[in-house]
Protein backbone atom coordinates (compact mmCIF):
# COMPACT_ATOMS: atom_id res chain seq x y z
CA UNK A 1 0.00 0.00 0.00
CA UNK A 2 1.24 3.29 -1.01
CA UNK A 3 0.62 6.10 1.05
CA UNK A 4 0.79 9.33 -0.47
CA UNK A 5 2.02 12.60 1.23
CA UNK A 6 1.04 16.48 0.32
CA UNK A 7 4.43 18.62 0.87
CA UNK A 8 4.67 21.95 1.77
CA UNK A 9 7.36 24.21 0.08
CA UNK A 10 9.92 25.66 2.38
CA UNK A 11 12.48 27.01 1.10
CA UNK A 12 13.30 27.48 -2.78
CA UNK A 13 17.21 28.87 -3.63
CA UNK A 14 19.21 29.16 -6.39
CA UNK A 15 23.12 28.23 -6.03
CA UNK A 16 24.98 30.23 -8.15
CA UNK A 17 28.30 27.85 -9.14
CA UNK A 18 29.64 25.14 -11.51
CA UNK A 19 27.81 22.10 -9.79
CA UNK A 20 31.02 19.57 -8.98
CA UNK A 21 30.40 15.75 -8.09
CA UNK A 22 31.74 13.99 -4.86
CA UNK A 23 34.58 11.93 -5.99
CA UNK A 24 34.09 8.47 -4.59
CA UNK A 25 37.22 6.55 -2.69
CA UNK A 26 38.61 3.79 -4.67
CA UNK A 27 40.20 0.66 -2.97
CA UNK A 28 43.66 -0.82 -4.08
CA UNK A 29 46.76 -2.77 -2.80
CA UNK A 30 48.05 -0.05 -1.11
CA UNK A 31 44.92 1.28 1.03
CA UNK A 32 41.99 3.14 0.14
CA UNK A 33 42.50 6.50 -2.60
CA UNK A 34 40.54 9.26 -3.12
CA UNK A 35 41.15 10.96 -6.29
CA UNK A 36 42.84 14.65 -6.07
CA UNK A 37 40.96 15.63 -9.13
CA UNK A 38 39.38 19.27 -9.45
CA UNK A 39 39.69 19.35 -5.35
CA UNK A 40 39.77 23.36 -5.84
CA UNK A 41 36.86 23.30 -8.21
CA UNK A 42 34.96 21.25 -5.58
CA UNK A 43 35.72 23.47 -2.69
CA UNK A 44 34.53 26.27 -4.07
CA UNK A 45 31.14 24.48 -5.12
CA UNK A 46 31.05 23.42 -1.69
CA UNK A 47 31.46 27.04 -0.50
CA UNK A 48 28.44 28.15 -2.76
CA UNK A 49 26.37 26.05 -0.80
CA UNK A 50 27.44 26.76 2.53
CA UNK A 51 26.73 30.81 1.53
CA UNK A 52 23.66 30.25 -0.16
CA UNK A 53 22.48 28.81 3.38
CA UNK A 54 23.83 30.89 5.64
CA UNK A 55 22.71 33.52 2.94
CA UNK A 56 18.98 32.56 2.55
CA UNK A 57 19.57 31.92 6.59
CA UNK A 58 18.46 28.24 6.14
CA UNK A 59 18.42 26.39 9.42
CA UNK A 60 16.70 23.44 8.91
CA UNK A 61 17.71 21.16 11.63
CA UNK A 62 14.28 19.35 11.13
CA UNK A 63 12.77 16.75 13.24
CA UNK A 64 11.05 15.13 10.30
CA UNK A 65 11.08 13.73 7.17
CA UNK A 66 12.16 16.39 3.72
CA UNK A 67 11.91 15.86 0.40
CA UNK A 68 14.57 17.13 -1.95
CA UNK A 69 13.84 18.28 -5.88
CA UNK A 70 17.35 19.56 -7.22
CA UNK A 71 17.69 20.77 -10.73
CA UNK A 72 21.33 20.89 -11.65
CA UNK A 73 22.50 23.24 -14.85
CA UNK A 74 25.71 22.08 -16.02
CA UNK A 75 28.42 23.19 -18.69
CA UNK A 76 27.87 23.05 -22.23
CA UNK A 77 30.73 22.31 -24.06
CA UNK A 78 31.44 24.12 -27.54
CA UNK A 79 30.04 21.15 -29.21
CA UNK A 80 26.82 20.99 -27.92
CA UNK A 81 26.51 25.38 -28.76
CA UNK A 82 26.00 24.70 -32.59
CA UNK A 83 23.62 26.43 -34.60
CA UNK A 84 21.62 23.57 -35.16
CA UNK A 85 21.61 22.75 -31.03
CA UNK A 86 18.69 24.56 -29.57
CA UNK A 87 19.17 27.39 -27.62
CA UNK A 88 18.00 26.54 -23.87
CA UNK A 89 18.60 24.36 -21.67
CA UNK A 90 18.19 20.73 -22.31
CA UNK A 91 19.03 17.17 -20.92
CA UNK A 92 22.63 16.11 -20.00
CA UNK A 93 23.28 12.71 -20.64
CA UNK A 94 26.83 12.65 -19.91
CA UNK A 95 28.98 11.98 -16.73
CA UNK A 96 29.03 13.49 -13.80
CA UNK A 97 26.52 11.08 -12.66
CA UNK A 98 23.70 12.65 -10.73
CA UNK A 99 24.04 10.42 -7.47
CA UNK A 100 27.52 11.62 -7.01
CA UNK A 101 26.38 15.57 -7.65
CA UNK A 102 23.39 15.33 -5.07
CA UNK A 103 26.02 13.42 -2.76
CA UNK A 104 28.44 16.49 -2.67
CA UNK A 105 25.08 18.75 -2.10
CA UNK A 106 23.61 16.85 0.79
CA UNK A 107 26.81 16.32 2.30
CA UNK A 108 27.34 20.11 2.38
CA UNK A 109 24.03 21.22 3.61
CA UNK A 110 24.50 19.15 6.49
CA UNK A 111 27.76 20.21 7.41
CA UNK A 112 26.46 23.44 7.25
CA UNK A 113 23.02 23.05 9.29
CA UNK A 114 21.22 22.95 6.45
CA UNK A 115 19.49 19.77 8.20
CA UNK A 116 20.29 17.58 11.13
CA UNK A 117 21.52 14.44 8.82
CA UNK A 118 20.77 13.61 4.80
CA UNK A 119 19.24 10.32 5.95
CA UNK A 120 15.67 12.56 6.80
CA UNK A 121 15.63 12.84 3.16
CA UNK A 122 12.97 10.33 2.13
CA UNK A 123 11.52 11.61 -1.58
CA UNK A 124 14.21 12.68 -3.87
CA UNK A 125 14.14 14.48 -7.34
CA UNK A 126 17.36 15.18 -9.26
CA UNK A 127 17.60 16.30 -13.17
CA UNK A 128 20.39 17.46 -14.97
CA UNK A 129 20.49 19.76 -17.96
CA UNK A 130 22.97 21.73 -20.38
CA UNK A 131 22.85 25.36 -19.60
CA UNK A 132 21.12 27.51 -21.94
CA UNK A 133 24.08 28.59 -24.38
CA UNK A 134 24.12 31.98 -22.74
CA UNK A 135 22.63 30.50 -19.58
CA UNK A 136 24.45 30.29 -15.94
CA UNK A 137 25.76 27.15 -14.45
CA UNK A 138 24.23 25.82 -10.45
CA UNK A 139 21.41 24.36 -9.26
CA UNK A 140 17.80 24.99 -8.21
CA UNK A 141 17.32 23.02 -5.13
CA UNK A 142 13.55 23.26 -3.51
CA UNK A 143 13.26 21.79 0.23
CA UNK A 144 10.05 20.74 1.21
CA UNK A 145 8.11 19.29 4.52
CA UNK A 146 5.07 17.08 5.09
CA UNK A 147 1.89 19.82 5.22
CA UNK A 148 1.13 18.71 8.93
CA UNK A 149 4.37 19.40 10.24
CA UNK A 150 3.82 21.96 12.80
CA UNK A 151 6.04 24.94 13.40
CA UNK A 152 7.79 23.33 16.42
CA UNK A 153 9.14 20.24 14.60
CA UNK A 154 10.55 22.55 11.80
CA UNK A 155 12.62 24.72 14.72
CA UNK A 156 12.42 27.40 12.38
Amino acid sequence: MIIETEWRVIADIWIAGKPMRQPRPYVGRRGTFTPETKKGELKAWKKAITLTILTHRLDLRLACPVKLEVKFILFRSKKKRRNKDPDGECLHIATPDVDNLVKALMDTMTKSDGWDDDCQVCDCRIRKYYSAKDGKLGAQVTISVPAETNQLELKL
